[in-house]
């Protein structure tokens, strides 16, 4: 049954999805010149109403009530419901995602509101239409800083850069790329980030493996100081070699991490050094260091 309400007694529900129902300008122009073809869904009271007002909440029709509102409209038909909070946000977000497109940010708030009201991603794919994979995607963006992902939507950036940034594990990391995305800047530091952290793995994968084969590890400056004595396996390729497949060497006993490939050692039979290779070794140590350094950098 529908009830004409007045327009000043709707709220609009402060959980609505959409946060912005954008310009309802020319919404406007056809109500005021045809009136409203489609009534609203609302219940009595609810989270919109303020305390001490009677008036409803708006579950479905919120641009056609800004509509009104600007077209001067005094009363508007409306089907009146009773529904759970859980209910209201779910039929807001399943209205908005059949009617108008949300912004990744706007699905990711919903599907979060979903969750806190008991559903699972399962549910929640099943209810709005949406992949698990998608859900789960938008709900990483959960994990980001609010504020940037807020203004990062507003710049209508693409959803793939977005969903690239669940690809990132160190969250300080992502919001770093979140400041970044939609500039010219974005995709070399998306690419650096993500081949640090690739790198990062394999050193870790190859790290516990010769640990647990009963090498030292040992700092790659270390590694031409004098200190050591080259093996019969030299050094390894990260890139090209198969953590599964190593086999210690006979004489390997001390082994250095450097950007993509590992170095390995064994003690070396001291000698009396002349004061020429002292100078030498010096040398050669001060060198190590300038290029480790340029290579962190």
């Amino acid at each position: 049954m529908l009830t004409d309400i007045k327009v000043k007694d709707l709220y609009p529900h402060p959980q609505n999805p959409r946060k912005d129902v954008g310009d309802v300008s020319e919404l406007a122009d056809s109500i005021k010149n045809q009136g409203i073809f489609q009534n609203l869904t609302v219940i009595k009271g609810g989270a919109g109403v303020p305390d001490g007002v009677d008036g409803y909440t708006v579950i479905i029709g919120h641009r056609r009530l800004a509509a009104s509102k600007l077209a001067g409209i005094e009363t508007v038909p409306c089907s009146i419901v009773e529904m759970d909070e859980k209910q209201q946000v779910a039929t807001m977000l399943l209205e908005n995602m059949q009617r108008t497109d949300l912004t990744a940010y706007e699905q990711a708030r919903g599907f979060q509101m979903m969750l806190d009201l008991g559903e699972t991603q399962k549910s929640i794919a099943e209810k709005t239409g949406f992949s698990p994979a998608t859900v789960s995607q938008r709900l990483q963006l959960i994990k980001l800083d609010q504020s940037l992902l807020e203004k990062a939507s507003a710049k209508q950036i693409s959803i793939v850069d977005l969903n690239k940034l669940n690809k990132i594990d160190d969250i300080k990391k992502r919001n770093l790329l979140l400041k970044l995305i939609g500039s010219s800047n974005f995709d070399y530091e998306y690419k650096r980030i993500l081949d640090n952290q690739k790198r990062e793995k394999a050193h870790n994968a190859w790290r516990k493996v010769l640990i647990e084969a009963g090498l030292t590890e040992i700092n790659y400056s270390e590694i031409y100081s004098g200190k050591y004595s080259s093996c019969e396996r030299f050094y390894i390729q990260i890139t090209t070699s198969n953590v599964k497949e190593y086999v210690r060497a006979k004489d390997e006993k001390y082994f250095a991490i450097n950007y993509d490939s590992i170095y390995f050692r064994q003690d070396t039979v001291r000698k009396r050094k002349t004061k020429e290779e002292i100078e030498a070794e010096k040398r050669r140590e001060a060198n190590n260091v300038r290029i480790q350094k340029i290579k962190d950098i």
